[in-house]
C-alpha cells in the first residue's frame, strides 16, 4: 500500500485511512477518546414506572430537567392514586412498603465521545471501553464510563444517598476505576464517621490512580461576590489587604462558585476540573498568580483531618460546565 508523502493538514481529509488494516484503524480509533469528567447523579421514581420513566434519561442529553424534576410530581400524584382507591388500608404506609415502590437509578448527562457516532466501524471499536456502570440496588447500570481513562465525579447532588451509591459497586468498578473527584460540599453538615466511611470505600478501589478534591479559598468567592453587587467596601485595598480585612486568609476553605457563576450557559453536559486558577477571573479580580493562596486538601474541616484524604488526594481550583468534551482535562 502506498500513501501520499504530504502533511495532512487539520481540516483534510485522510483519504487512505480506509485502506488501512482493519486493526490499525481500530487502533487509531481508541488513541482519539479524551478522558471524560463524569458527574453522577441518582433520581427516584417508582418501580411501576421504571422502564418508562427512565428510558432514554441516563445518557440522553436532550432530556429536560423539567422532566427529571417531575419524578418528584409523579410519586406524589401516584400516592393520591394510591390512597383514593384504597389499595392500602391505612394512609400511612410502613418503611418496608415504600422501599418496594421507590427505585432509584444513576444517570449522566456527560457526553460520550464523538467518535462513538462517527461510524459503525467506531462505534464498534470503542464501545466495550464504555460498559454500562454504577447500579444501584433497585435498578441496573446505566451510565457508559471508561474506567481507565474517565472521572468519576460526585457532589452534594448525591446527598443523603451518597453511601448507598458506594456500596453498590460491583467488582468491576471497585476493581477497575482509577480516578476519582469529590466536592468537599458532598459532606457537608455531616460528621467524622461519613468521611471515614468514604475513606473506607477508597481504600477498596484497588487500581485507583487519582483521587481529587474540588477546592478553593472562600476569600476569592467572598471578594467575587462582593464585586458582583457593586457594593465591596475594600476596593481601595489590596487583594491581601482584603483578605486579612474580611479574616478569610485560612490556607483552605468552602467549596468553589466562581467558575459556575461565570460561564454564561450552564446547562453544557460536559465539566472542567481546572488544577491551576483560570487568568479570566485573575483579570476580573485584579489578582496575580502570587497573591494566590494555594489549594490543599488539608484544613479544620472534618473530611480534611482524614488519613486517606492527607496521603492520597490532590486538590483542584474548581470546575465549571464546558460545551465540547475535547476542552476537557
Amino acid at each position: 500500500m502506498r500513501l501520499r508523502s504530504r502533511t495532512i493538514g487539520a481540516r483534510e481529509t485522510f483519504h487512505p485511512f480506509k485502506r488501512l488494516p482493519t486493526e490499525l484503524r481500530c487502533m487509531i480509533w481508541r488513541f482519539s477518546i479524551q478522558p471524560r469528567v463524569v458527574k453522577v447523579l441518582e433520581k427516584e421514581t417508582l418501580g411501576e414506572d421504571i422502564n418508562t420513566l427512565t428510558n432514554g434519561v441516563p445518557n440522553d442529553p436532550s432530556v429536560d430537567d423539567a422532566d427529571r424534576l417531575s419524578l418528584r410530581y409523579k410519586r406524589q400524584v401516584y400516592w393520591e392514586a394510591v390512597r383514593s382507591g384504597e389499595r392500602l388500608e391505612d394512609d400511612e404506609t410502613s418503611e418496608a412498603e415504600n422501599n418496594l415502590l421507590v427505585r432509584y437509578f444513576s444517570f449522566a448527562n456527560t457526553m460520550l465521545p464523538p467518535a462513538l457516532y462517527a461510524c459503525h466501524e467506531s462505534r464498534d471499536a470503542l464501545l466495550p471501553l464504555y460498559p454500562y456502570c454504577f447500579a444501584s440496588e433497585t435498578h441496573p447500570a446505566g451510565v457508559r464510563f471508561n474506567l481507565a481513562v474517565d472521572t468519576l465525579y460526585v457532589d452534594i447532588g448525591l446527598e443523603e444517598n451518597f453511601v448507598n451509591f458506594m456500596a453498590s459497586f460491583g467488582p468491576m468498578e471497585l476493581s477497575k476505576l482509577r480516578n476519582f473527584a469529590i466536592a468537599d460540599d458532598l459532606g457537608y453538615g455531616n460528621e467524622d464517621e461519613f468521611w471515614q466511611r468514604v475513606g473506607s470505600f477508597v481504600d477498596k478501589l484497588t487500581d485507583l490512580k487519582n483521587v481529587l478534591l474540588r477546592d478553593v479559598a472562600n476569600c476569592l468567592d467572598a471578594i467575587f461576590q462582593e464585586m458582583r453587587l457593586q457594593s465591596n467596601p475594600y476596593m481601595l485595598l489590596s487583594p491581601v489587604q482584603v483578605v486579612e480585612k474580611l479574616s478569610l486568609n485560612r490556607k483552605v476553605q468552602l467549596v468553589y462558585k466562581m467558575m459556575e457563576d461565570c460561564c454564561n450557559v450552564i446547562s453544557y453536559n460536559c465539566i472542567e476540573l481546572r488544577e491551576k486558577f483560570p487568568h479570566e477571573l485573575l483579570r476580573q479580580l485584579g489578582f496575580t498568580e502570587e497573591e494566590l493562596p494555594l489549594p490543599s486538601p488539608y484544613g479544620d474541616q472534618a473530611w480534611r483531618d482524614q488519613e486517606w484524604v492527607t496521603e492520597n488526594a490532590t486538590a483542584v481550583w474548581g470546575w465549571r460546565h464546558v460545551p465540547y468534551p475535547d476542552a476537557l482535562l
